[in-house]
């Protein structure tokens, strides 16, 4: 470690990367453990702690800080309790039967909780207030689109599957295609707010950007998709309680927070920058890049095939979970 003199930081030399940082429990640069000696297999992946959390595992399941990497630990307990509400509360509205306030809350609920996130996180002292709206905006642009194009095309297939008595060309529709369509639409604001050229490149702030683009799609084009329910009015009498809970659990639940960690995973990518003098990664983002959104494109597909295939709704609502 260097000792610094009239109040500098100290800094030191991290082993795994080579480069000088300050002294502190993770390399800024690459975010290695920096009390770990080279080649013992541990300093560059630091799985004994998360630097968003340096108390938890690297592959603990933890949401809060998974998606809300800005909190500080104090801050994580109140977005917990808002997701369990929001569990909770979708859960209930099932229960009753109340199909259009379930739809409402299981859309906007989880965006309103990003939003707040944001607004205590103080990203907006990094980033733009207009680069945010406009990344919003644009997902939820595309995914109001996305969901009236796409309903038209699936309709019309599963009529001319009833009329010709074949349904391959709407299983290969539905299953493969409209799914992948929907994983790159869901990427394009991130993608395009990149273009721009943003004047910040921190891996976090491109979370933040590809998160918000995802989560602005997925609730405009589930409220697109799903408003024809509304005409039924509050309570939906005639609906299974099974139906409407598996309709909770994946839309208002496992949908929002796969979009947010699926955009915000190929945001992170996109800003990812290798430290200069660090030749032997030079490749190494266009490959995180391309792996996260084929990873992306892939889940999209898989759970597109599993929505075809006549399963149970326990099925259905366990695959979400594990998604």
């Amino acid at each position: 470690m260097t000792t610094a003199a009239d109040g500098a930081v100290p800094m030191t030399r991290c082993a795994a990367c080579g480069t000088d940082v300050p002294a502190a429990a993770f390399c800024g640069t690459c975010g290695a453990q920096l009390t770990t000696l080279r080649g013992d297999g541990r300093g560059l992946m630091r799985s004994g702690a998360y630097a968003a959390a340096p108390g938890e595992h690297l592959l603990r399941l933890s949401v809060a800080s998974s998606l809300f990497p800005h909190l500080p630990h104090r801050s994580r307990m109140p977005f917990r309790v808002g997701l369990a509400i929001l569990l909770i509360g979708v859960v209930a509205l099932a229960f009753l039967r109340w199909q259009a306030p379930m739809i409402a809350i299981g859309s906007l609920g989880f965006p309103l909780l990003f939003l707040l996130y944001l607004h205590e996180s103080d990203v907006d002292d990094d980033l733009p207030v207009g680069s945010l709206a406009l990344t919003t905006a644009m997902g939820a642009v595309l995914g109001v689109g996305w969901a009236w194009f796409t309903g038209n095309i699936v309709a019309h297939s599963y009529d001319v599957a009833l009329s010709d008595g074949t349904s391959g060309a709407h299983s290969l529709l539905e299953g493969l295609i409209i799914p992948a369509g929907t994983a790159i639409c869901m990427l394009a604001p991130a993608m395009v707010m990149r273009l721009f050229r943003p004047a910040t490149r921190e891996s976090l702030d491109g979370f933040v950007i590809g998160a918000l683009g995802a989560i602005g799609f997925t609730a405009a084009a589930t409220l697109t998709r799903l408003a024809p329910q509304f005409a039924t009015g509050v309570v939906a009498q005639d609906q299974p309680v099974d139906d409407l809970l598996t309709e909770a659990a994946i839309q208002g639940v496992a949908l929002p927070l796969s979009a947010a960690a699926m955009g915000g995973l190929v945001g992170a990518a996109l800003w990812f920058t290798r430290p200069a003098d660090a030749r032997h990664t030079r490749r190494l983002p266009i490959i995180l890049l391309i792996s996260s959104v084929l990873l992306v494109i892939a889940v999209h597909t898989a759970l597109g095939l599993s929505e075809t295939v006549p399963i149970s709704n326990g099925v259905h609502v366990g695959s979400g979970a594990v998604l």
